[in-house]
């Protein structure tokens, strides 16, 4: 697929109520049947945060040459193919805000180690690039993968229960639900609100930043006549006013609704797919009809149910 250079180009109904209180880290909980397979997988370092998480929570990229120019390009091959040893790999958080915020001002640089520059070479290194449009690329990776799995388990038997709602009262009568997959969206109007108090916010704190700047002469000790040193290493300008980070940042929120005294996931299928894909998928299958469909528990789920999950953590947000 990498070997194109086109791969290189920057380029319904109400909704039901489900409960929202469930935070990233508390996603894999011990209650939902296939989070012992992501917990169990390979700890890696996340080399924008530096921690060591499971690897299955990680986004993975690999440098591979351009066609043309052979610098090389840290690209998501492993979501390309299922082939092992790719090569020195690149990992992060499986989040789009972070591969968004890695692509402002080469940051992801920070993340490069020893090991990129005995494979590739010093110079090598130095040239490596960053695709401007990384955080989309990995989405749309995210989403034909997830719509090739799901389109396999919709043509089987077996493998999925249709039900009337994610409410308890409609699924507490199946055995061994692991999860809710919901065909139309979850989102409310009071998530259309936040993202318009997020767009307000943005543009606060630009024009808190402009003035800052205009004014960093005057507001900066360090330039002031008769000075008595230069700025240290680690100071960045004068403090802008911003909202607090734990206010702005809150807890990551995953759908989730009560099955027999345990909590279960929801899978938006419109939220997460779109409504294009959602619609190839739905297409003369027999689930055409329905609004929802069970996931039950077992083995040959779990491949699609850590699907759903990456794929659910990479786009979420705090919720309203």
């Amino acid at each position: 697929m990498w070997k194109s250079s086109q791969h290189f180009r920057g380029s319904s109904g109400k909704t039901p109520t489900v409960s929202f209180s469930l935070a990233f880290y508390e996603f894999a909980d011990p209650d939902l049947a296939y989070s012992a397979h992501v917990l169990a997988s390979p700890p890696r370092q996340c080399r924008n945060t530096f921690l060591i998480l499971p690897s299955s929570l990680l986004i993975t990229l690999h440098a591979r040459p351009h066609p043309d120019t052979l610098d090389p390009w840290l690209l998501p091959v492993n979501l390309t193919t299922t082939k092992g040893q790719l090569g020195t790999p690149y990992r992060f958080l499986g989040r789009k805000l972070v591969a968004q915020q890695l692509g402002k001002k080469t940051l992801w640089k920070g993340g490069l180690y020893a090991r990129f520059a005995e494979k590739l070479g010093p110079t090598k290194v130095t040239k490596m690039v960053w695709r401007e449009d990384m955080a989309d690329l990995i989405l749309s990776l995210l989403r034909k993968n997830l719509l090739n799995k799901l389109k396999w388990h919709f043509k089987h038997s077996g493998q999925l229960v249709p039900c009337d709602s994610p409410h308890s009262k409609d699924i507490d009568g199946f055995e061994n639900v692991s999860c809710v997959l919901y065909f139309g969206t979850l989102r409310t109007s009071a998530d259309e609100l936040q993202e318009r108090a997020l767009t307000s916010l943005k543009m606060v704190e630009g024009e808190a930043k402009y003035w800052a700047g205009r004014y960093n002469a005057r507001m900066d000790a360090h330039m002031k006549q008769g000075a008595a040193h230069i700025h240290p290493v680690w100071y960045r300008g004068p403090l802008v006013p911003q909202l607090q980070p734990r206010i702005r940042f809150p807890s990551l929120e995953f759908k989730t609704t009560v099955w027999r005294d345990s909590r279960v996931a929801v899978y938006s299928l419109q939220d997460l797919l779109g409504e294009e894909m959602v619609g190839e998928l739905m297409k003369g299958s027999k689930w055409e009809m329905e609004k929802c469909v069970i996931v039950k528990r077992g083995r040959h789920n779990v491949p699609l149910e850590t699907m759903l999950m990456q794929s659910q953590a990479y786009v979420a947000t705090a919720g309203p």
